[in-house]
Parts: structure tokens; C-alpha cells; sequence
């Protein structure tokens, strides 16, 4: 109870005779996990979102498929790995301008068919991907 009270009184979460918790930074990532005692750590699940960024970043880049279908059978196949011209240092995150996905009538998603497809504006690939898989 003590980091909440000492967050509400303070802005900064600190409970004596407890681990710091540490503010979050993208290089070590720390976090609090609470359970019986609190536990500092770092680096949850790593490697969580590299496969979906991927997949992501390679839909974003062809222009042609929603970057939202990832999964289910209905799902089409994933592009082939961007051209080098897309390819950036790791450590680089996606830059997200907008969904290729169209929606149709009420905003319920269109069927993706030709027609959708011809109208449904084409986004430059300004996502610069970091590609470790395949």
C-alpha cells in the first residue's frame, strides 16, 4: 500500500523497506511485479512483439493488406520481407500513420474486395521495420 499512498502524496511510487521502483526507460525496461512481496525486475517477456511488429511492418510496407489481420483463417498470407530500403537499425520502432483497413457502411469493415481495395487510399511505407524473422 505504501508506493500508491506515497504516488498519490508525492508523484513518485516508494514504500519503505521495499524495492525501488524504478521509473520505466526503454533500455532496461524495469517494472514492479506484485506478488506476495514486491519484486523489481526487467525486461518482461522479452521479444513479446517482434513477430506481430514484423508482420505488422511487412503489411504496412506493401500497401496492398489491412496491417490488422494477423490471424484466423481468413487471414491472408504474410508479404515478403520488405526491400533493404526499408530495413532500419534495431532497436527501431514502427511509426504508425493510419489503417489500411477500409470501413464500409456504419464503420463496420468492408468485405476487402476489388472494389474496396481500389478505393481505399494506398499509404506511403514510412514504417523503417526491424526484420528478425523470416
Amino acid at each position: 500500500m505504501g508506493y500508491w499512498t506515497s504516488f498519490a502524496r508525492t508523484g513518485q511510487p516508494a514504500a519503505k523497506g521495499e524495492p525501488e521502483w524504478h521509473a520505466f526507460d526503454a533500455t532496461n525496461e524495469p517494472f514492479m511485479l506484485f506478488g506476495d512481496t514486491p519484486q523489481a525486475s526487467r525486461h518482461l517477456m522479452p521479444g513479446m512483439y517482434e513477430l506481430v511488429r514484423d508482420v505488422v511492418c511487412r503489411r504496412r510496407a506493401e500497401g496492398s493488406q489491412p496491417w490488422n489481420w494477423n490471424f484466423g483463417l481468413a487471414s491472408p498470407p504474410v508479404p515478403p520481407k520488405a526491400p533493404a530500403a526499408f530495413s532500419a537499425s534495431e532497436g527501431t520502432e514502427p511509426h504508425v500513420v493510419g489503417s489500411l483497413l477500409h470501413h464500409g457502411r456504419a464503420g463496420i469493415p468492408s468485405s476487402g474486395g476489388e472494389r474496396d481495395r481500389a478505393r481505399r487510399p494506398r499509404l506511403e511505407p514510412r514504417t523503417r521495420c526491424v526484420s528478425s524473422h523470416g
